[in-house]
């Protein structure tokens, strides 16, 4: 099998050595978890190695930055439909190279924000059919991402 990582992936180790020692995991009694996977990457030789934060105070900080992404992610705002079903949608995105989280109500305002959630959403929809495309039960949501992607 050849591996690779994903388009726009920052890891720099090498994905084939990578791959071969997931699968390496995946055959093992414990299986390929997060866990596993630390554990056989502590050796400095190891293909992952590099790649983790072995700076205790440093990893434990960029824990907490990924925590707060990951509360900035979860809070929604509650929209009311046009035929007064209410729904939950994400309250801030990133829509600009500046990495900051922008609140969903003034980009829906900016043309050029309101285009670059779009064009995000279609990359997420696209990743998703990639991901999912051997289930040929979702061939009408493909479809329908093609549709849309043609529009």
């Amino acid at each position: 099998m050849v591996y690779e990582w994903k388009t726009g992936t920052r890891i720099k180790a090498n994905a084939q050595e990578s791959g071969e020692l997931f699968e390496q995991l995946s055959a093992t009694e414990e299986g390929l978890t997060a866990e596993t996977l630390l554990e056989a990457n502590k050796p400095e030789t190891a293909p992952l190695h590099n790649e983790y934060e072995w700076n205790d105070s440093k990893a434990a900080h960029e824990w907490r930055l990924h925590q707060s992404r990951h509360f900035i992610n979860s809070i929604a705002i509650k929209v009311i439909a046009t035929n007064d079903e209410e729904a939950a949608v994400r309250a801030f995105h990133i829509v600009t190279e500046s990495s900051k989280y922008e609140p969903i109500t003034a980009i829906i305002k900016e043309k050029s924000k309101r285009e670059a959630l779009l064009e995000n959403a279609l990359s997420e929809l696209n990743s998703f059919k990639r991901k999912y495309e051997t289930l040929s039960e979702l061939t009408p949501v493909f479809k329908a991402i093609e549709e849309v992607n043609n529009e």
